[in-house]
């Protein structure tokens, strides 16, 4: 059998098992704004510096640097804006478009601020959307929101 064949069968083979929102996943959402260092590493400490347009996964944790910015949309809709000096993690992100009210949407933020707006998950399953920071967890409450950690958590809510 030649390389040709054993490829189209691997192929083949791959798109019978495996669903076609899992072979061919959507990034949980993309950098639509980005000025300065922006990076993403990974749980294995992989880090790469990333611009707009740039993926973002569930898993990954970003590092905004100093003087620096950064914008994340997501899958559904959902904007988070990221300040200087900010570390935010995507925890566990999952978001299926035919069922948002099923989706879940769970943040860290381990250092910085950030403001947020809520998309499809915080409106159709607000136990589903959760922060984290080092002193509190934040559930859904109202849509649009800002948070810094300064010798505390400061929350303003919209």
């Amino acid at each position: 059998m030649n390389l040709k064949t054993q490829r189209l069968i691997a192929w083949i083979t791959l798109a019978t098992f495996l669903p076609f929102s899992v072979a061919f996943a959507a990034p949980a959402g993309q950098f639509v704004q980005s000025s300065g260092y922006v990076a993403v590493s990974n749980a294995a400490g992989e880090t790469k510096s990333v611009g707009n347009g740039s993926p973002v996964e569930s898993g990954q944790t970003v590092t905004v640097g100093d003087g620096a910015r950064a914008v994340i949309k997501f899958q559904d809709g959902q904007i988070i804006g990221l300040q200087s000096k900010s570390i935010f993690k995507v925890n566990n992100y999952q978001y299926d478009q035919a069922a948002p009210e099923k989706g879940q949407s769970y943040f860290a933020l381990l250092q910085g601020g950030l403001r947020a707006i809520t998309g499809l998950i915080g409106n159709n399953n607000k136990p589903g959307w959760k922060l984290a920071t080092p002193t509190a967890t934040i559930g859904i409450r109202g849509t649009d929101f800002l948070i810094a950690l300064k010798g505390g958590t400061y929350i303003t809510v919209k």
